[in-house]
């Protein structure tokens, strides 16, 4: 539900959606409920056209007050229409009461009577929200079927944990390692950037990486966690070692709970800079071999090593360095972002 509201159009202006906090939960002091075939919505008012709401009666009892609660749903209709399409039902108003009871049409115990609270924000890009609502939704409310279409963009926190994206870089020769220096590109190909990640308590998100939009796309939600690891070192053909590299990426921050939300269709902004790179660090055998900058090349992209980690490499047997394919040495006036993409 979190995803299907995000980001979407109310009038001229956008929404943003997340769970609500205990904070929203007691600043609404009423609710107003709507009817659907799915079992009431509530919908508590907070800000209306940029002024904070107050839907109770002046006096001591402060009950609610059904005419300063009917006043607000003209400016509220963009944000009850975005709703309804979500839950693909008309929301028929029906009454005011200082609390939502949930229970009522669903039998759930005073426990469940809350249901699932989130709360909505109506704002113009960079700018303050004008309206804010608190939505409890029951359990068995269901999401349309045409819900998730156009894609959701998910607003991440940056108070949350860090989660790192990680794609599959080429196999290296593990005595190439040893010769690595600042400059030198590790090639990665041609083809789309698809990353993984996962979040503790979340499924696995196989993802797109655009580098000039400086975003990233989900297309697929996985039911394991079966995000690339590189692990140990194996053996390849014959007595030369070859090492599978992996690239980590800051995905931006977020919870168990936003993960959950990411969809088929969901777009996360990227930390690109205003070159189109992104930093990222390169693993190898569990261990760093150095950060960089991932950079586009003609058709191709490519990772551009700017420190190194190893010093003296365990991965690479006593065997003399050799060249590989997938590195590209720094050029000698230690540049190396114009060449061309090789095999990887």
């Amino acid at each position: 539900m979190l995803a299907a509201l995000q980001n979407r159009r109310a009038g001229d202006l956008h929404l943003s959606a997340l769970l609500a906090s205990e904070r929203d939960r007691l600043a609404a002091a009423a609710w107003i409920r709507f009817d659907t075939p799915d079992g009431p919505v509530w919908i508590a008012p907070l800000l209306v056209d940029g002024d904070v709401v107050r839907l109770t009666s002046p006096g001591p009892d402060r009950s609610p007050d059904a005419a300063a609660a009917a006043a607000t749903l003209a400016p509220l209709e963009p944000l009850v229409a975005a709703l309804e399409r979500a839950l693909g039902h008309a929301l028929t108003p029906d009454m005011v009461a200082a609390r939502p009871d949930m229970g009522a049409a669903t039998g759930a115990t005073d426990t469940a009577r809350r249901g699932t609270l989130i709360r909505l924000d109506a704002a113009r890009p960079g700018a303050p929200s004008i309206h804010r609502v608190v939505l409890a939704l029951p359990d068995t409310a269901r999401l349309a079927t045409e819900a998730l279409v156009p894609a959701a963009a998910i607003r991440l926190r940056p108070d949350r944990a860090a989660v790192p994206l990680r794609l599959l870089g080429p196999v290296v020769k593990a005595s190439r390692f040893a010769t690595i220096a600042c400059g030198d590109m590790l090639l990665l190909g041609t083809g789309p950037l698809l990353a993984q990640t996962a979040v503790t308590g979340a499924s696995t998100r196989r993802s797109e990486i655009d580098l000039k939009r400086g975003s990233l796309t989900v297309h697929e939600v996985a039911e394991g966690r079966d995000v690339p690891q590189d692990g140990a070192a194996p053996a390849g053909k014959g007595s030369v070692l070859r090492v599978p590299t992996v690239v980590e990426i800051d995905g931006g921050t977020m919870s168990a709970d936003e993960a959950t939300v990411l969809a088929p269709g969901s777009v996360v902004a990227l930390p690109v800079g205003s070159g189109g790179t992104l930093p990222v660090r390169v693993t190898a055998g569990g261990q760093l071999v150095g950060e960089g900058e991932l950079v586009a090349l003609g058709q191709g992209f490519g990772v551009l090593f700017t420190s190194i980690a190893l010093t003296a490499t365990p991965l690479a047997r006593s065997e003399p360095p050799v060249a590989a394919s997938e590195i590209l040495p720094a050029s000698p006036a230690g540049g190396g972002g114009d060449r061309p993409v090789g095999s990887a």
